[in-house]
């Protein structure tokens, strides 16, 4: 932690099995507070202005077609 910048601005942790949810949940208390407060799980992150619609997959809600363009290119 000493030796590793706080590089993280936000995670967005979406459609997670409970698995996942429990792991991030019971792991969460044991991370530095900085960081803990930077993970979102099951939260829209087109709420607050955090992310751009236009930058985001319509699969979530945004307006961006990125992934339709990937898939063009093969």
């Amino acid at each position: 932690q000493n030796h590793y910048p706080n590089r993280l601005h936000n995670a967005y942790f979406r459609n997670l099995s409970p698995i996942m949810h429990t792991f991030i949940s019971l792991t969460t208390p044991f991370m530095d507070p900085k960081t803990a407060a930077k993970l979102h799980v099951d939260r829209n992150p087109l709420e607050g202005g955090a992310i751009d619609e236009d930058n985001l997959v319509r699969d979530w809600g945004g307006k961006s077609d990125v992934i339709e363009r990937v898939s063009e290119m093969n």
